[in-house]
């Protein structure tokens, strides 16, 4: 049978969007708000209500500055486009209102007058053809991931674990009268910056979504990735649809991408954490930035880099590192195509240069801008011994020595049944070794696995960004892509390939369920590594010599060959529809495995009573600061709009100013130490400029009877919680 093009489109059937409907779409979200606000805050009305704001925040500005410049033919890349311009829209809002001392109402007015300057400009464009295929599949891919997202709602239950350090910051934002330079937005009053979010673009979102939908910013917190889900599952369908070249080929990377982040674990895996930036930039900035970028190598219009340098200088800001990390596998698709297609790979080799210099120039700067604050950073200049703690902290992720290490096998298999089948298809890439995607797979999970494994690399990859964020670069293999393009090969079998599908994902499901967490979570499967590589640079060492293609550009204008099995020819509409079919016949038993188990997460027994914070937020003013211990301080930080004295050091960047081994010392010497004396009691709340004290009087070996007779009354008590003031005169 001669080799299938990806690249055809006959029968487009195409749906033109003009300015009316375009037009129409932006103003239904502002109606949609206001709908909301006539319905209760709970329930519908609220999931209503986050999804409106969010939208008209997250989506609604970016699609006014993108269309201005030219829409995208792809729906799912022109999402991706919209949330990057949105964010840069923000951006530049919050930057304005830090540098005039405003409140986040400045940064709301700045961002939708940048939107509102782009309107005529928008409306001016010439009407867009999209695909109905394209339309009808993000469709449908939005309605899947609302039900996963009911899933993700119901699952939840309070903010807990790293939300709550991500809550605090954007509370700051919401509610403080003036925002005085970003360290005002910090922990403590006399902290500084922290390195991964030293410009806070993402909360000031999560600010502005709650100021705009009129709801605490806790429920945006909690509920917002239940609406997240469908524009996750749409921006990966962006990025697969661009690169395979079909809807199907989107649909089967959404389904992975799906299998991979969220069934393994639980039904709804890493979800749930949407709201936070480091899961955002994985799950939503990641794939935006590489939808834009296959697509420019698709489309080739130089205005697609414009709109590629907004989303990885957002993606930079959110979370530094991750830009870094999405440009090994990019580099390693340049060096793959190159090596797979010869000369004829000379005009994407052009078009991926560009690609990186869009992506990482506007990086270089922000970046450039972060230097000092992370030099500030004691991690990133670690002694042997903290080393050494770091290395046990993750003894269950990597191998080697302190001074010589990588990531383990193991670690890397145990993802799950998608992980693993993303791994074994590694050495069928050969069939397809010249078709764009091949390359971009084989040589992107090709770097990124010399990376990970090699421990002279590795090491000083570490060095530079630090272990903590070094070991996540297993998520940036293109797994994903390696199973779409595993459903591309499969489609040329029909139903067989749809059958096949099933099986496999049932055995490796059944064999390799995954098993996640840090030093607690069992081994993985660490052959499947080794095959994957070994699979993968054979493969790319045979795909240009390799006589039968299955899979290939038809640009290449190279002669057809006959396979050595007869396979059926499919019309690029019948291919796309296997393509889709064998794709969710592979995710659909993980997905049903998964969700067999989904569970409420579990109740945070350390949260605060509803009475303090009540009188956190009615007594103590925006912007003073709260004594009380570890535990409580990291919740009060979270719900009102305060500083505290200290918090759970593996919660705070260690810098200079923040010092949070200092800052635990003295909580334990105000609280547990029978030693401390009043005096020192009081030195420490004058060292730190407390304000107030809050007192669990449920936690045993407190030594603070004697320091709460100079406070007299509480201003607020229950079975569990006291406040205290610290009148002002005593302090000092």
């Amino acid at each position: 049978m001669a080799a299938v093009s990806e690249r055809g489109r006959p029968g487009r059937l195409p749906l033109p969007v003009g300015p009316t409907p375009f037009l129409g779409a932006i103003l239904l979200v502002p109606a949609l708000l206001g709908l909301s606000r006539l319905l209760p805050e709970t329930g519908a009305g609220l999931a209503l209500r986050l999804a409106a704001a969010g939208a008209l925040v997250l989506l609604v500005p970016g699609a006014l500055v993108l269309r201005s410049l030219g829409w995208p033919g792809r729906l799912g890349v022109a999402l991706a486009g919209a949330l990057a311009w949105s964010l840069v829209a923000i951006g530049v809002g919050l930057l304005l209102t830090v540098a005039a001392g405003g409140s986040l109402t400045l940064t709301l007015v700045i961002a939708f007058a940048l939107a509102g300057g782009a309107l005529v400009p928008a409306l001016w464009q010439a009407r867009t053809e999209l695909a109905r295929a394209d339309v009808l599949s993000v469709a449908g891919l939005a309605l899947a991931g609302l039900a996963l997202g009911a899933a993700v709602w119901w699952t939840q239950r309070q903010v807990s674990g790293d939300g709550l350090f991500h809550l605090a910051r954007a509370r700051k934002l919401a509610e403080l009268p003036a925002l005085d330079g970003l360290e005002s937005l910090d922990e403590f009053a006399d902290g500084g910056l922290h390195p991964g979010y030293a410009f806070p673009l993402w909360h000031a979102a999560l600010a502005l979504i709650a100021k705009v939908g009129g709801v605490d910013v806790a429920q945006v917190v909690l509920h917002l990735p239940s609406l997240l889900v469908p524009l996750a599952l749409v921006v990966a369908y962006g990025a697969g649809s661009a690169l395979l070249g079909s809807w199907g080929g989107g649909i089967a990377a959404a389904g992975a991408q799906a299998a991979l982040v969220a069934f393994p674990r639980d039904g709804v895996g890493v979800l749930p954490l949407l709201s936070l930036p480091a899961t955002t930039s994985r799950i939503l900035l990641v794939p935006a930035v590489l939808a834009l970028a296959f697509h420019y190598l698709e489309d080739g219009r130089r205005r697609l880099l414009v709109s590629l340098g907004a989303a990885g200088l957002v993606l930079a800001i959110v979370h530094p590192t991750y830009v870094l990390f999405v440009c090994l596998p990019l580099g390693g698709f340049l060096v793959a195509r190159a090596v797979l297609v010869g000369r004829a790979g000379i005009p994407d080799a052009k078009r991926l240069g560009l690609v990186l210099a869009a992506i990482l120039a506007p990086a270089a700067a922000f970046l450039a801008w972060l230097l000092p604050v992370i030099r500030d950073t004691e991690a990133v200049r670690q002694t042997p011994a903290e080393r050494a703690e770091d290395f046990a902290h993750y003894a269950g992720q990597v191998a080697g020595t302190a001074s010589s290490f990588h990531v383990a096998p193991d670690a890397i298999g145990r993802g799950g049944a998608a992980v693993v089948a993303g791994l074994l298809v590694l050495p069928l890439l050969v069939l397809a070794a010249r078709s764009r995607w091949a390359a971009f797979v084989l040589g992107g999970a090709l770097v990124v696995l010399a990376v990970l494994l090699i421990p002279f690399v590795f090491t000083h990859v570490s060095d530079v960004v630090s272990l903590s964020q070094s070991r996540r670069l297993i998520g940036f293999l293109p797994l994903p892509f390696a199973l779409a393009g595993a459903a591309v090969l499969g489609a040329r079998l029909g139903l067989l390939g749809a059958a096949l599908a099933v099986v496999a994902g049932v055995v490796l499901q059944l064999a390799f369920p995954g098993s996640f967490g840090y030093a607690s979570a069992g081994p993985g499967p660490g052959w499947a590594v080794w095959i994957g590589l070994a699979g993968g640079l054979g493969a790319l060492a045979l795909g240009r010599l390799w006589p039968w293609p299955v899979v290939r550009d038809r640009r290449e204008g190279e002669p057809e060959a006959e396979p050595p099995l007869r396979l059926r020819r499919l019309a690029p509409g019948g291919l796309a529809v296997w393509t889709a079919v064998v794709g969710l016949a592979f995710t659909a038993p993980i997905a049903v495995d998964g969700l067999r188990r989904i569970e409420k997460e579990p109740v945070d027994k350390r949260a605060l009573s509803a009475g303090l914070v009540r009188a956190l937020r009615e007594q103590v003013p925006p912007g003073q600061v709260v004594l009380a211990d570890l535990e409580a301080s990291y919740r009060i930080g979270a719900y009102a709009p305060v500083y505290v004295v200290a918090a759970p050091p593996a919660h705070v960047a260690r810098t200079k100013a923040n010092r949070p081994l200092v800052r635990r010392a003295a909580i334990v010497a105000f609280f547990f130490r029978p030693s401390s004396t009043d005096a020192e009691r009081w030195r420490i709340a004058n060292r730190y400029g407390a304000d107030w004290l809050v007192v669990d009087r449920t936690r045993r070996r407190q030594h603070v009877d004697g320091f709460l007779e100079y406070l007299g009354e509480p201003r607020f008590q229950d079975r569990r919680y006291a406040l205290y003031r610290i009148p002002q005169e005593l302090r000092s």
